[in-house]
């Protein structure tokens, strides 16, 4: 678990490798999971000559999505945080390591939690943030910091993915077999709203392979479960009988 009690989810990414689509599907599932409203925060706008490109990938990551690119030692523009920072909310921060959380958090609570200067080889800050933290930032509200993450998993998390997807779960009943693989099937309606362009086929297989992921995952939780059950019961010592 990351946070409990949470209104808003910042997912911090960056103009850099760091932006991954895998990622930001996991965390924008595992907020739609737990109810929670998810923005991206797009970092390290200044190191790139066309910030713009960055930020229409992410919008593209799902409709209504809020994106805000920014460069986090300029004050003015965290102005577009506010909404979600006032008083009586709570957000937590998420992303790996370097996109620039300390620095973001550093400016939006008016603290100074250590960070060095961008490295000129991996273009990423040297601060790395090992333990939750919480504060109250400038706007009266709390931030939640959470540790740069390396893994994440989804847990539990089907109805996140559905909400994620929600264009293209909807189309799932329209297919004319409830079983349908929707990799040809006839009356497959997610093939046919792919032939006319509703449904981008990048976002189909995101789709696909975040839906199969999850149903492995519960699928090995399953397994372990039953796997201790036996194993408990086995161990159980035995009842005697009453002579």
């Amino acid at each position: 678990m990351i946070a409990a009690n949470i209104d808003t989810l910042f997912i911090v990414t960056s103009c850099n490798d760091d932006f991954k689509v895998e990622w930001l599907d996991l965390f924008l599932a595992l907020a739609h999971e737990a109810e929670v409203h998810p923005v991206i925060v797009l970092t390290k706008t200044d190191t790139v000559d066309k910030p713009d490109d960055w930020i229409s990938r992410a919008k593209a990551l799902s409709p209504s999505l809020d994106v805000i690119g920014l460069d986090t030692t300029d004050v003015l523009q965290l102005t577009q945080l506010e909404e979600w920072c006032q008083h009586g909310k709570t957000v937590a921060m998420v992303g790996s390591s370097g996109v620039g959380k300390s620095t973001l958090l550093n400016q939006l609570a008016g603290i100074s939690q250590a960070t060095a200067e961008l490295s000129r080889k991996v273009v990423q800050g040297r601060h790395t943030t090992t333990t939750r933290s919480l504060h109250r930032v400038n706007a009266g509200g709390w931030i939640i910091d959470t540790p740069g993450i390396r893994g994440l998993r989804l847990y539990d998390g089907m109805r996140g993915i559905e909400r994620l997807f929600k264009d293209v779960t909807e189309l799932t009943n329209q297919c004319r077999f409830r079983d349908c693989s929707h990799e040809g099937d006839p009356g497959c309606a997610i093939q046919a709203a792919i032939s006319i362009g509703t449904i981008d086929v990048e976002r189909f297989k995101r789709w696909q392979k975040l839906l199969q992921n999850g149903m492995e995952i519960q699928k090995s939780s399953r397994e372990a479960t039953s796997s201790l059950r036996d194993r408990n019961q086995k161990n159980k010592p035995a009842r005697k009988k009453r002579r």
